[in-house]
């Protein structure tokens, strides 16, 4: 089953539950695709039968999932040297790359979820807020 009206052209139209896939993982590693306006659409397919509920649920889970993991992946393995060689070009001290580690030890349990949470709503803010010249 897949998308097959006019109106739904681009990813989801072309790749149907695979685009789902690659757009989550797009957007949570940093692409300019909102993941919330795109599990709507998504829903809005659903609900008018253009797309399975359960593959629609297991493909926003695998996407997810995927962009987290990769998004943990790219920080991990490339974040620290990339932070070392350009962050003194944008003022970024060593210090200030520490300051997040310990932060981290400090608070394990829940500090992923809070950072996450934090930097996620203050990006939405950005949006909304008048630009100041």
């Amino acid at each position: 089953m897949g998308i097959k009206n006019g109106a739904t052209h681009g990813l989801l139209g072309h790749f149907g539950y695979f685009g789902i896939i690659i757009a989550l993982i797009g957007g949570i590693i940093g692409l300019p695709i909102p993941d919330e306006v795109l599990l709507t659409y998504v829903g809005y397919n659903v609900f008018q039968g253009k797309l399975s509920y359960i593959i629609s649920m297991l493909s926003a889970f695998v996407g997810a999932t995927g962009g987290i993991s990769l998004s943990y992946y790219i920080g991990y393995k490339f974040g620290v040297p990339l932070l070392k060689k350009y962050g003194p070009k944008f003022h970024i001290t060593e210090h200030k790359i520490n300051l997040p580690k310990e932060f981290i030890q400090k608070n394990r349990t829940f500090s992923f979820y809070r950072l996450r949470l934090c930097i996620r709503q203050t990006n939405c803010l950005n949006l909304f807020l008048p630009r100041r010249s």
